[in-house]
């Protein structure tokens, strides 16, 4: 396994997500690599601090019994059949509740893979597989490597360069990783299928990372730049 595929797949590799002679082969490749085993380092290092309870939100532990009690306070005498419905209503309330929840905590989860992406991107030599400033250049080369075509837009002003693009892998499959710059700010952009959904921009150790869905593809943005700019980059991407 080279130097390459061991960073794309170290996130799978963390989340146990290989199989066995994979797993096998990168174990091997990092136990002879000290670069490798730094980045292995790194992301383990930050996969413990996006961990950090205060980064998720958890409901209070009454949380139910408090809905309840508050339907309940809302409609002192209600007919036998209304109570029914309210009760039904409440139980749905808990269920969508957890399901948002849920996608919360996934939505984090594909974050913290984006930014250990991206901080493993900004180590010298892991920045791109394909070099170059023409989008004619960089979107041909992903052809027959990923099992969709994804769009590569050109910088949205003359502020902004188009470095190339690499192969990366996020959020259990193979995504197409570009990468723009301007002065001395980086930021990579993930791209692939959408599965529908978008998130709040965050911060996270100085990062700022932002999530959309555009042309039926799901954008995943990541800089140190300042959050305004950084925005106003992204909705320049056509």
């Amino acid at each position: 396994m080279t130097c390459h595929e061991t960073r794309a797949f170290l996130n799978a590799w963390l989340d146990d997500e290989l199989d066995v002679s994979g797993a096998l082969s990168l174990e091997q490749h990092m136990a002879d690599c000290a670069d490798c085993q730094r980045a292995r380092e790194q992301a383990e290092a930050l996969r413990a601090a996006l961990r950090q309870p205060e980064l998720r939100y958890q409901p209070a532990p009454d949380f139910t019994r408090r809905l309840h009690q508050s339907l309940q306070d809302a409609t002192p005498r209600p007919r036998p059949v209304y109570a029914m419905w309210l009760a039904a209503a409440a139980v749905l309330v808990v269920l969508l509740g957890g399901l948002y929840l849920g996608r919360q905590s996934g939505q984090n989860s594909i974050a913290a893979q984006v930014l250990a992406s991206h901080i493993r991107s900004l180590q010298v030599g892991h920045l791109t597989d394909v070099l170059s400033s023409d989008h004619h250049t960089v979107k041909p080369w992903f052809q027959g490597k990923l099992d969709f075509s994804p769009p590569v837009p050109d910088p949205p002003s003359a502020d902004w360069t188009l470095v190339g693009g690499r192969l990366d892998y996020l959020d259990s499959r193979p995504v197409a990783a570009l990468v723009y710059a301007r002065g001395r700010h980086t930021v990579n952009v993930f791209v692939w299928p959408a599965d529908g959904g978008s998130a709040h921009p965050a911060t996270v150790q100085g990062y700022n990372i932002l999530h959309f869905t555009r042309h039926g593809m799901t954008w995943w943005v990541v800089s140190d730049l300042n959050l305004p700019e950084l925005s106003a980059f992204a909705q320049g991407l056509k």
